[in-house]
């Protein structure tokens, strides 16, 4: 009996069951790592609920009625800011409901259009998202103004 392969053997065990505990452990805390930086993306750069300007569709928001809700919204938003207001008083109220307001010209669109978005949920695998656009004249006075409401996911 050769005591050397008892020994050998019992070493190339050990071996792979360290690389195996060291592979699982480095999985827990990769996937550890991935919670953390969804739980932290959702607190510190997005919100957990919808605006204060969509609450009364709540309702419609839960169920995911995107037509419904984006029709309703764009038609407060024309009632609240008609035609020839001014696009400042449509900013501010945006930004004091919490949308981020894009200031430069909107991609694939004219350069008079104007650019807001809200977004709240996890957004680590789906955000939920109103966004505002408007259009404005030369005296940044409002020429049309729209919402919409979906929900990306990964």
């Amino acid at each position: 009996m050769n005591l050397s392969d008892g020994v050998t053997g019992t070493r190339t065990y050990r071996r792979r069951r360290r690389r195996l505990i060291r592979s699982i452990a480095l999985c827990v805390a990769a996937l550890f790592a991935i919670a953390y930086f969804g739980l932290w993306y959702a607190t510190f750069s997005g919100h957990f609920e919808p605006p204060h300007m969509a609450s009364a569709y709540a309702q419609y928001i839960s169920e995911g009625n995107f037509e419904l809700v984006s029709r309703r919204l764009t038609s407060d938003l024309r009632r609240e800011f008609p035609n020839g207001t001014s696009s400042r008083e449509l900013r501010d109220m945006l930004v004091s409901e919490g949308f981020r307001v894009f200031d430069g010209p909107v991609p694939d669109a004219p350069s008079n259009t104007r650019f807001a978005r809200y977004a709240w949920g996890s957004g680590f695998v789906c955000t939920t998202l109103i966004m505002v656009s408007w259009s404005e004249d030369a005296s940044r006075r409002i020429r049309n103004v729209a919402a919409g409401y979906e929900e990306p996911c990964i």
